[in-house]
């Protein structure tokens, strides 16, 4: 009769505290797992072919792990109820969420703009340089394709980028560049999206260092603060890491960035923000912009075109792109304004095979703010002029 009496006072007084601890730790782990993305689509674990992967250049450790669990610990139990939904979908921190007799009613309600932009810097910018003098930039020769191959365009070797290749896109590139581009800032919501394909790109002072206190996610949020203080924009920042390496970033990507442009009809302009790779020991590249050492700009469009054995210029037919052409405007306004303002720091655009990120929204950019020999200073400090040109693309004041 003892172990029953046991057993019986066991489930009616200890059971429930461990049960309780058993669900959380459960719920924190599982987070935790799901944060640090051990796992790609085919869920093979990387943790035991990290070191024959050259590419895995994340910051995957044990003192990685720890913070990631802390985090969620911290925002499970410390924090609001509402912690549950953040961290589930990281991307609802930017959003407030609206409550109804005490509840969560499934909804997202934005405030008006004045109530939710820069509410701890009253919404004020301070430039940190004068405005750079224009410089002449020649647009009447943007169907010259040999202009455009010399000064405006390069891209993949296998591409081959060349008369042929901008002939077969078809594009009047001097009507691309005098095309009118708008964001709407009367709309309620977020008008600009901000989120990172690769989040775990990292800068060559930040190795080791959490992803999301560093790297393009660092950048991304200086960008967003420049974009609501300057201009009032209302800007929505992911900052999840979508896989820990490039194996899978897009296709686990696109879902969740879809999903978002769905549920917020106001984004009108959509940045993957990434830094570009060089091989180890390559020399550093930067230029001088307002006296500081600051890393370069580079805009990427994704054509969906390939060459055959032939040479022959083919669709990805798996791979469509509806907003190329807006895609294609926003990257030459963009270029040709940074050749105006800031003709140091552009690199020429960069055209490659696949659609990348940019099928989602017709005004989709991809941009490279610099390499990874460069440090997060220097990336940093090209911030200002990037969200400059922006600004003049869409003609926001």
């Amino acid at each position: 009769m003892q172990a029953p009496f046991v057993l019986g006072t066991y489930l009616k007084k200890t059971f429930p505290y461990h049960a309780v601890i058993s669900i959380f730790l459960f719920f924190t782990l599982a987070n935790t797992y799901t944060d640090m993305d051990m796992q790609n689509k085919s869920s093979q674990d990387l943790l035991f072919v990290k070191t024959t992967i050259p590419a895995f250049e994340t910051p995957f450790d044990v003192e990685f792990a720890i913070q990631t669990y802390v985090k969620n610990v911290v925002g499970m139990v410390i924090q609001s109820p509402l912690s549950y939904v953040h961290t589930a979908m990281p991307f609802t921190k930017k959003l407030p969420i609206k409550f109804k007799n005490g509840g969560i009613t499934g909804f997202f309600s934005v405030p008006e703009i004045h109530e939710i932009i820069n509410l701890d810097k009253n919404n004020e910018f301070t430039p940190s340089y004068a405005e750079p003098e224009p410089q002449d930039v020649n647009t009447g020769l943007l169907n010259n394709y040999k202009h455009l191959l010399a000064s405006y365009y390069t891209g993949d070797a296998s591409l081959k980028v060349d008369a042929e290749l901008l002939e077969y896109l078809g594009f009047d590139f001097e009507e691309l560049a005098a095309k009118e581009l708008k964001i709407n800032t009367d709309i309620d919501g977020p008008h600009v999206l901000l989120f990172h394909t690769h989040a775990f790109e990292l800068y060559d002072d930040e190795k080791g260092g959490y992803y999301a206190d560093h790297g393009v996610v660092k950048v991304a949020q200086e960008l967003e603060r420049i974009l609501e203080a300057k201009y009032g924009l209302n800007v929505l920042h992911v900052d999840t890491m979508f896989t820990p390496s490039t194996t899978n970033a897009y296709e686990a990507m696109e879902p969740v960035i879809t999903q978002i442009i769905d549920d917020n009809p106001s984004i009108q302009l959509a940045i993957d923000i990434h830094r570009d790779g060089m091989a180890t020991g390559a020399s550093k590249v930067t230029a001088k912009f307002n006296g500081e050492d600051t890393a370069k700009i580079m805009f990427v469009n994704g054509i969906s075109l390939k060459r055959n054995m032939a040479d022959e210029i083919l669709p990805h037919n798996s791979l469509e792109n509806p907003y190329l052409e807006e895609n294609m405007a926003l990257s030459l306004q963009a270029y040709i304004q940074g050749l105006t303002y800031y003709p140091d720091l552009m690199r020429t655009i960069f055209l490659k095979s696949y659609r990348y990120s940019t099928h989602m929204l017709p005004y989709s950019m991809l941009v490279e703010i610099g390499f990874n020999t460069n440090t997060s200073e220097e990336a940093l400090n090209a911030v200002e002029p990037f969200a400059d040109i922006i600004g003049k693309v869409f003609n926001l004041e």
